[in-house]
Formats: C-alpha cells, sequence, structure tokens
C-alpha cells in the first residue's frame, strides 16, 4: 500500500510490517513481544525511519 493513498500510513515507520500472524513488526522487531517484555505504553524509535526524516528536513 502507497501512504500517498492511505493517509493513516504515514503514520507508521518506513519499516512497519505486518507478519504471517498478524503482528505488527517494525524494525523487523514483533511489537507484541516488546510489549509483552517491557509493558506498555511503550514508545519506538525506528532508525531507518528518523534518518530518512532528517534527511528530508
Amino acid at each position: 500500500m502507497n501512504a500517498n493513498k492511505v493517509p493513516e500510513l504515514a503514520l507508521f515507520p518506513l519499516t512497519a510490517e505486518v507478519n504471517h500472524q498478524g503482528h505488527l513488526l517494525i524494525g523487523g522487531c514483533d511489537v507484541a513481544d516488546l510489549a509483552e517484555e517491557f509493558g506498555t505504553p511503550l514508545y519506538l524509535f525506528d532508525e531507518l525511519t528518523l534518518r530518512h526524516k532528517c534527511r528530508e528536513f
């Protein structure tokens, strides 16, 4: 999907995807596993997205 066609996708990092179990992955990490390990709320930063946004600036 393209973020231009679905504006809500712009809220997700560039590396966001859904695995075969239906879990959200960010930077290749399963968000459900991270929430289980560290609790919630959990703030995640995706390095690829941060670098991309800095270059755009």
